[in-house]
């Protein structure tokens, strides 16, 4: 008997033109968004590398200026470039990269709004940090056309079309008087087409979500269980939105009735809450950044010219940092007074600055974790958050990310300013020691909770839908 009714609706699907030509037009759109999320992360990537290579490239030539002839004025100002921790530890930089995750082209996420690399030296760590690259806020503001919008903003509009007219198509088409008659009950055939929807529909999401793992190139011995939790995630948003609309379905209204209420709710949770979502948000948890303009600002130190003056400042320094002084012994502050002035100042000014640049991720992640608790009531926001976090390109990893930059900077400051205090030079043998930094693993904690949540949501509502029809239809 079910197969009986999966053939019958299939046959009725492929007579109604405009809802093959919605699923067709829905396809191709998935597939230019695939197209459109992995040139864009294409681009980073190779942003990316480039800002490696450059990095490769810069300490290749100190290392070459080693053995430069240093009679000629250009190779003795590389040489001195590449060995004197005078001038080494606030020229060179070091890249500290975020590479995108193997499914971050289906999700562009957090990746346009937050930088994916910055370069770091030896100077103040926040003034580097802050200082932002220039960006289109319009485009920002739109965001990206990925895989992930498609699944989550259009889908459910095929699944309204699909759905709307289960119960009140027959009834309007005077069908519902004969189909009570059969030896099927009612329920089985209603459950049959919905089967017949759910399959049609998650099929076409698996599909597209086959194709983006191959545009992108994930690969299934490596990056298996992401592939896994999100065709878990996208199915269980499919379930969502086809039990939500059984439970309209089940009050045994008029078709025009089902499908501007069914409308009404994708604007409900895909636009109307997730405004009222971030505007609360923005009384109940203020994260104010006007702070952090103060930190990019270019400072010094008092009467730099006047030697008491930068003394003191190496003193006050040195006495965090004692073990620096013991390595210098009597050369403690000549020669190269000023550079060690400088080195000092930069990071008493980091340490001045560390309370508010906490502050603010603080202010960040309480606004993040008040959010996730409203994930509950809006399935939508959930799954995008859900396969955000599946792509690595969601808010948390990213502040994972500039979370680990203070203790690489450390590595930095340790690789320098030991041979800056105690007037020692760089040599062939300290550049294989350089800091080379690590990214945080990305993690997928979380997931199986909000995945419980979603299937949670539409098992609830189907249940409901079920208990709601008429009697003469449940028996």
């Amino acid at each position: 008997m079910l197969t009986f009714i999966l053939r019958y609706e299939w046959r009725r699907f492929w007579r109604n033109r405009l809802q093959v030509a919605l699923l067709v037009v829905l396809a191709l759109f998935g597939l230019y968004a695939i197209a459109a999320g992995h040139r864009q992360i294409a681009a980073q990537r190779l942003t990316l590398a480039r800002v490696v290579a450059d990095e490769q490239v810069e300490f290749a030539g100190y290392q070459a200026a080693l053995r430069a002839d240093t009679s000629q004025p250009a190779a003795k100002t590389a040489y001195l470039d590449a060995t004197a921790p005078t001038v080494a530890w606030y020229r060179h930089g070091y890249a500290a990269t975020l590479p995108p995750a193997p499914l971050a082209g289906l999700v562009v996420g957090q990746r346009d709004l937050n930088p994916g690399y910055y370069r770091l030296t030896g100077m103040g760590l926040y003034y580097q940090l802050f200082q932002n690259e220039l960006a289109n806020p319009q485009k920002l503001l739109v965001g990206n056309f990925d895989l992930a919008f498609v699944l989550i903003y259009l889908l459910p509009l095929l699944i309204i079309v699909l759905s709307y007219g289960l119960l009140s198509a027959d009834r309007e088409n005077g069908v519902l008087p004969l189909l009570r008659v059969q030896a099927a009950s009612v329920r089985r055939l209603l459950l049959g087409k919905l089967l017949f929807g759910f399959g049609l529909v998650a099929g076409l999401a698996v599909f597209l979500s086959v194709v983006g793992f191959v545009v992108t190139g994930v690969r299934l011995e490596v990056d298996g269980a992401g592939m896994v939790l999100w065709l878990l995630t996208v199915l269980a948003y499919c379930a969502f939105w086809f039990a939500l609309v059984w439970l309209l379905v089940s009050f045994n209204r008029n078709s025009a009735v089902n499908a501007l209420t069914a409308v009404g709710l994708w604007l409900l949770f895909l636009l109307v809450v997730p405004s009222l979502l971030s505007a609360t948000l923005a009384v109940v948890r203020p994260v104010d950044s006007s702070a952090l303009a103060t930190l990019v600002r270019r400072t010094g130190i008092d009467r730099e010219d006047h030697e008491p003056s930068v003394r003191a400042v190496v003193r006050e320094y040195l006495r965090q940092r004692p073990d620096l002084a013991s390595a210098a012994n009597d050369t403690l502050f000549q020669p190269n007074l000023l550079p060690k002035g400088f080195a000092s100042y930069a990071q008493l000014n980091s340490q001045r600055q560390r309370p508010v640049v906490e502050a603010y991720l603080s202010a960040v992640a309480d606004r993040e974790n008040l959010a996730a608790r409203f994930s509950l009531l809006n399935p939508a926001v959930n799954t995008q958050n859900l396969l955000s976090q599946v792509a690595g390109t969601d808010l948390p990893t990213y502040l994972r990310f500039f979370s680990s930059l203070p203790a690489f900077h450390r590595q930095i400051v340790d690789f320098y300013y030991p041979r800056l205090f105690a007037n020692r030079p760089l040599t062939a043998a300290d550049y294989p020691r350089r800091p080379v930094f690590q990214a945080p693993p990305l993690t997928e904690q979380g997931v199986a909770t909000g995945l419980l949540q979603l299937l949670g949501a539409a098992a609830v509502l189907f249940v409901l839908g079920y208990v709601n029809l008429p009697r003469q239809l449940r028996n």
